[in-house]
């Protein structure tokens, strides 16, 4: 179990994040990420925002890519880069259906785009056929099981697709920004949960979402995977055990000064732990919640495949297994023939 700085689960925080981006829930949104970013997951906050852009606005705002590869390992610069995101009021979900394509069969002849991912995204050599390119450097860093995503991004712009919308990006900071972010700030892990994770981010994104009871964790927890926590707890801790009542009586009184999580109210508990979401669903219901309708650069039979599939497909960690499918497969030489991918 990952726990956060304020004691949410990090697969919720990370589905929130995404849920609020598009959404445009502007201040859930900037919750979500300052928690990450107090939690020390600056890196996985970079690679969300990535994530988020190329579900809902990817090709259709080229020039936000740009600013995300200048500034995306800034702590500042990420802040910057989610509130502009937020205001892009373009759609386009190209990208995320270019990454199905590579796990539906496709039988006719599709789109450009689609026949160039499928040419290129098996090559051991995929980064020297899409360059150059000026974002390709920021897509290649620390993208972790994401670059399945930052690969598809390098696909795109290598077919050289035109952007429906190059209008630069907003540098006026929305106001009160700072200030609700100081108020957060000054606020004690209790009452700093300010926000509930949504529940309708819950669904094939989380453990909870998959039918799973969280409600005992947050009484008895553990800290020792946790970079925000464990830091905290290893002075009060040896071999993961007290050193004394005294000492961890000293922790608790200084950093939940008002009650321990276990004497929380209900209501406090259930804004980050509760019973599973009902399972039973399918990809094709957590498909219709997070994934827009315009595809402009996508056509073909690339479309009508990948509907037939997701209908019978059970929504499990939707963005996670998309990206294991691709970590999971190995390569395969066809004579004559260009390497494939091929599932294990």
């Amino acid at each position: 179990m990952n726990l956060t700085k304020r004691l949410y689960r990090l697969d919720e925080v990370r589905a929130a994040f995404l849920f609020c981006l598009k959404g445009r829930r502007f201040n859930e949104s900037i919750f979500w990420l300052r928690e990450l970013e107090e939690s020390f997951y600056g890196g996985e906050a970079r690679r969300l925002l990535l994530v988020s852009w190329s579900m809902n606005v990817g090709l259709s705002r080229l020039v936000w890519l740009h600013e995300w590869s200048k500034y995306g390992g800034e702590r500042e610069g990420r802040l910057r880069l989610c509130w502009q995101l937020l205001r892009c009021s373009e759609r386009d979900s190209s990208l995320w259906w270019l990454l199905m394509s590579g796990v539906v069969p496709m039988k006719y002849e599709t789109c450009s785009l689609v026949d160039r991912w499928n040419n290129i995204c098996s090559l051991e050599d995929f980064w020297d056929k899409v360059g150059p390119y000026p974002c390709l450097d920021a897509l290649q860093k620390d993208m972790k099981a994401y670059d399945i995503f930052a690969r598809a991004v390098a696909c795109g712009l290598s077919c050289k697709v035109t952007a429906t919308s190059m209008a630069p990006l907003s540098t006026e900071e929305p106001l009160d920004l700072r200030k609700t972010i100081s108020d957060w700030d000054a606020l004690s892990i209790r009452k700093g949960r300010v926000y509930e994770i949504p529940y309708g981010c819950l669904y094939g994104m989380t453990m909870r979402g998959n039918g799973c009871d969280t409600s005992d964790e947050i009484n008895a927890f553990t800290m020792t995977e946790s970079p925000y926590w464990r830091r905290i707890v290893e002075f009060y801790t040896k071999d993961g055990v007290w050193i004394s009542d005294d000492a961890k009586e000293e922790f608790f009184d200084k950093n939940f000064p008002e009650d321990i999580p276990d004497e929380w109210s209900l209501a406090e508990k259930r804004l980050s732990h509760g019973p599973g979401v009902t399972n039973g669903g399918t990809l094709a219901r957590w498909w219709s919640a997070w994934v827009c309708e315009k595809h402009d650069w996508i056509w073909g039979d690339s479309i009508c495949r990948i509907y037939e599939w997701v209908k019978d497909q059970p929504a499990d960690s939707c963005i996670d297994k998309l990206c294991k499918l691709y970590s999971e497969r190995e390569y395969q030489t066809i004579p004559k023939r260009r390497k494939v991918w091929v599932f294990t």
